[in-house]
């Protein structure tokens, strides 16, 4: 059976399953370059989907009105592009990419990864 949908007519996780926040559904499978707008810490209002608090930094995008709590290993990977302090991250681009990691017990959870690149010169970042 063959689907004659149009794209725009397909199914859509965030639209069966909304979240404030970014998650791998959204990135439709492909790379995906952002502009970080700003940063904060996440407080009491982040939740997870099982509703408990969520820890970390919570980016803004120039690109979508979705944040993204990064992970320990994003935050990590943008640090070694774009410096320590988050400050220096606004306007600045990311690439970010779907797979899936290990989380919860389960070696294939869907995930958001920052690819190691610089997306404004192409290059790896130098670690030392």
């Amino acid at each position: 059976m063959s689907d004659n949908r149009s794209p725009l007519e397909k199914f859509k996780f965030s639209k069966a399953y909304p979240s404030p926040y970014l998650r791998e559904p959204d990135l439709g499978g492909k790379e995906c370059v952002l502009t970080i707008t700003s940063w904060r810490y996440a407080d009491a209002s982040d939740k997870g989907s099982d509703g408990a608090p969520m820890q970390g930094t919570v980016l803004s995008f120039e690109e979508t009105d979705k944040e993204l709590v990064l992970a320990k290993i994003n935050h990590m990977a943008i640090k070694a592009i774009h410096g320590h302090d988050p400050a220096q991250w606004e306007g600045k681009t990311v690439m970010f990419f779907p797979t899936t990691c290990s989380a919860f017990g389960d070696p294939r959870v869907p995930c958001i990864r920052v690819k190691n690149i610089d997306p404004e010169t192409g290059k790896e970042p130098k670690l030392y």
